[in-house]
């Protein structure tokens, strides 16, 4: 194959991974910020009358944006996306500057990565955090809690977006 250079534009240069990922990031923070409001706002509306056996509270669901209580995992999805662009813009930056013709290929989708401690290469175009953290260029190391991400006892982020 021969060799095509260094695309300022394309895959191989890593102020495009950044620039995407700070792009979903402030996507996510503005849909997030949307879905706090309306949470903040879930007591307007709400009326409290007292009823045999305690009180019955009554919501007036017009008063509320309920659809945008539903924008969290839609600002997190963006939030692992913004992330993953990261993880793969440390690791072709890794690779580029090990052998910059390690990354000199068309198509994103036919780069094969390094795996940490193996002589094997993966793809890294799935949404695979865990897959990612695995990538020999990934020049950040991750404990297993931190791999999980996990935000509370019985919730996991990567769980949610990734599997």
């Amino acid at each position: 194959m021969a060799t095509i250079g260094f695309d300022h534009n394309g895959f191989q240069n890593c102020a495009n991974w950044h620039n995407t990922a700070k792009a979903l990031k402030k996507a996510a923070d503005k849909i997030r910020e949307t879905y706090l409001v309306a949470y903040r706002n879930l007591d307007i509306g709400k009326s409290v009358s007292s009823a045999p056996g305690g009180v019955k509270i009554y919501v007036d669901m017009t008063k509320l944006d309920i659809d945008d209580l539903d924008q969290y995992p839609v600002a997190m999805l963006l939030m692992g996306y913004a992330i993953e662009n990261i993880f793969r813009g440390i690791i072709i930056t890794g690779m580029w500057l090990e052998d910059s013709k390690s990354v000199d290929m068309p198509n994103f989708a036919d780069l094969q990565v390094p795996v940490k401690g193996s002589t094997d290469k993966m793809g890294i175009m799935k949404h695979h955090l865990r897959g990612l953290l695995a990538a020999k260029n990934m020049a950040i190391d991750f404990n297993d809690e931190e791999k999980d991400m996990r935000v509370s006892k019985n919730v996991s982020i990567v769980n949610y977006i990734y599997y």
